[in-house]
């Protein structure tokens, strides 16, 4: 299974991981929409957000499997599969934000995020075929 994705991994598909990731400092800022995202979440302390960095890992790791399926669902269905595959996220978001109690709000901006870092990866891939 390495061995197919080894193709796909390129200098361009690198930065655009790094650019998806690192795009959320900007959009988690309190300048963009961090304020909001915290307000959307009264039952959290200001301990809690401060300790993230379990999340920040796991965001990181999350990104490189989501990378390895985007590569696959994009080799078997071209630019559908990540559109796809976005719907997908989208919708398994929309259901544990539901089941947490979150808003529509918190689901809209972690969800904007998401396709965010997805469109930054198709974008990595496409240059990366050229």
């Amino acid at each position: 299974m390495i061995d197919f994705l080894m193709p796909y991994i390129t200098w361009q598909l690198i930065l655009a991981v790094l650019i998806a990731y690192g795009s959320g400092w900007i959009w988690y800022s309190d300048s963009v929409l961090g304020k909001t995202w915290r307000e959307q979440q009264p039952h959290r302390t200001q301990e809690d957000f401060d300790g993230m960095g379990d999340m920040l890992i796991s965001g990181a790791i999350s990104l490189i499997l989501s990378t390895a399926l985007i590569i696959i669902l994009v080799d078997a269905f071209g630019k559908h599969g990540l559109l796809l595959f976005i719907l997908a996220a989208l919708a398994g978001m929309y259901v544990d934000n539901s089941a947490n109690g979150g808003t529509r709000k918190k689901w809209m901006i972690d969800g904007g995020y998401v396709v965010l870092q997805y469109i930054i990866i198709g974008i990595g891939l496409m240059v990366s075929s050229i």
